[in-house]
């Protein structure tokens, strides 16, 4: 991910027992279909996580991102792939966690892996903007021909640098304490 480029947090989730749901949004965002039937078609619910920088991840649905997978696969940046269920439902891969560093600890008396953490998911605000626009045009915004995979990333959601310290960041024309405005 660049430094520079400003992201929009399409969603923050907490996967308590490691498990989550794809987004709708992101679903849409990625051109996985969200109404599927059983069967053969049920490798269109794949997702790959490719990685990116520290703690971040790139998020492809496999069959929609063939030639990334595969360019992604003879660079071995491919950290694991996940099978979702009909509802969208996904175990989050062990080597996605550590590569996302989300703290993981047994839970229950099975053992069950669980985190406090939360993930967001994630996309460049232009592309979160041409989505919209794409949804608001009634066309899918996967059908770009030409163009790049869309680019949704998850994460651990502990953002640093994104706003100056607010608690220490005096506002502008602020009262003082025992000052009341009044009108006129």
């Amino acid at each position: 991910m660049s430094e520079g480029m400003p992201y929009v947090v399409v969603r923050a989730v907490h996967p308590t027992w490691c498990t989550t749901q794809l987004p709708t949004e992101v679903a849409d965002l990625l051109g996985v279909p969200v109404r599927e039937s059983r069967g053969p078609e049920r490798s269109s619910r794949e997702l790959a996580f490719l990685r990116r920088d520290q703690a971040t991840a790139r998020v492809v649905s496999v069959p929609q991102a063939e030639d990334l997978l595969t360019a992604e696969m003879k660079e071995g940046r491919v950290l694991a792939l996940a099978q979702m269920t009909e509802k969208m439902v996904f175990n989050l891969p062990e080597r996605l966690l550590e590569h996302l560093e989300i703290r993981v600890y047994r839970r229950g008396s099975l053992g069950s892996r669980a985190t406090d953490d939360t993930l967001a998911w994630i996309v460049p605000q232009r592309d979160y903007e041409q989505f919209r626009q794409a949804s608001r045009e009634g066309r899918p915004f996967g059908d770009r021909p030409g163009r790049e995979y869309p680019r949704v990333y998850l994460c651990k959601s502990l953002f640093f640098r994104i706003r100056p310290d607010l608690e220490a960041r005096k506002e502008v024309g602020a009262l003082s304490p025992g000052t009341v405005r009044g009108r006129g």
